[in-house]
């Protein structure tokens, strides 16, 4: 079974049980190509918010069939714009790998300026009364996400508080 099947399957039981209300939001950040959690989250029935620099016709087309609000950004420690390194693989383009980290395996010299905002910014935008899950992917930039959390105000740390 593929990774993205088993955790995408664990996550279908985990969820309901953790939130049975769906009252908190579900996040993805760094979307990607395929393996859409976002869809999940919103077929769960979950608040869903995607963030994606550059997302993909197939991403789109999702976000307007169910009820997922798109974000077409980087998620990182600074508002404003950033250089995206746009990804390659066996010296293909593949989207899959963009990353903000020009040091990342995956990352080209090929560049794009995207819009970023910080962990704090992007709650403080969304203002979600929960948050039940927050999926992160984005290609060596996790660490820098992560270290946010532990630097939120109260009032939005306390929204966070199943992450």
């Amino acid at each position: 079974m593929r990774v993205e099947a088993c955790c995408q399957a664990l996550l279908r039981h985990i969820l309901p049980d953790l939130d049975p209300h769906r009252q908190g939001y579900c996040f993805d950040v760094g979307v990607g190509t395929f393996a859409f959690y976002c869809q999940l989250f919103a077929q769960l029935g979950f608040p869903t918010v995607a963030v994606e620099p550059m997302p993909n016709r197939q991403l789109r087309s999702l976000c307007q069939r169910h009820p997922i609000q798109l974000l077409e950004l980087c998620l990182s420690d600074r508002v404003g714009r950033q250089t995206l390194h746009l990804g390659q693989f066996a010296n293909l383009g593949n989207a899959n790998f963009n990353s903000l980290a020009e040091d990342w395996f995956g990352a080209s010299q090929r560049t794009r300026r995207v819009p970023t905002l910080d962990l704090k910014s992007l709650l403080e935008q969304i203002a979600p009364s929960q948050v039940t899950c927050f999926k992160l992917d984005i290609e060596g930039w996790e660490s820098v996400v992560l270290g946010q959390f532990t630097h939120l105000p109260e009032s939005l740390a306390a929204s966070a508080g199943h992450v």
